[in-house]
């Protein structure tokens, strides 16, 4: 790291190519996210792809296509120059185009069984009166009138206490009880 631009916090990666002293060699200098700009450019990486490798996976990567191994799949940049934006909406139009799927913004159609599901409401699967359900062990703890009848309901009930408002509602009428003492 005797470089300049490398003792500045920054640092050097070194890409060799099979070994020989006759191949040619990178030799970057810079930030890491300078250098992370520098290899997918100089490898003609794709940068989407590699967005989710750390520094480290992407310098063996560089690496191991500079000694002649074969690029995997998906890692080298489009051939014919386009933006990510322009990559992004080939692939969208093949999605369309081939097989069928539609933007959220096209028209559903009546035989649409998921539009229709919304545009007709039913009758909902429990009872839709005025009174709501009431847990009738909040009843029973209401009804102890001691922290030994209220210690006895829970013995016998410690399966029902599992539900959070009923033990909520149990501790509650337990410091009241013991409050009124």
């Amino acid at each position: 790291m005797s470089n300049e631009n490398s003792k500045a916090r920054g640092i050097t990666v070194t890409i060799k190519g099979k070994g020989d002293k006759a191949d040619p060699w990178a030799v970057f200098y810079g930030s890491p996210a300078e250098i992370r700009d520098d290899l997918i450019v100089f490898f003609g990486l794709d940068s989407y792809a590699t967005e989710q490798r750390t520094l480290h996976e992407l310098v063996q990567l560089a690496a191991k296509v500079a000694s002649g191994a074969p690029m995997p799949a998906g890692m080298q940049a489009s051939s014919s120059g386009e933006s990510e934006a322009e990559a992004e909406a080939r692939a969208m139009k093949l999605l369309k185009d081939e097989l069928g799927a539609k933007p959220v913004t096209e028209t559903t159609t009546a035989e649409d069984v998921w539009a229709s599901a919304s545009s007709s409401p039913a009758d909902p699967p429990w009872p839709t009166d005025d009174k709501p359900a009431v847990n009738p062990m909040l009843a029973q703890i209401e009804a102890c009138a001691s922290v030994e009848a209220l210690k006895k309901l829970w013995a016998a009930n410690q399966a029902a206490f599992a539900d959070g408002s009923l033990m909520d509602a149990y501790k509650a009428k337990g410091r009241a009880l013991k409050a009124a003492v």
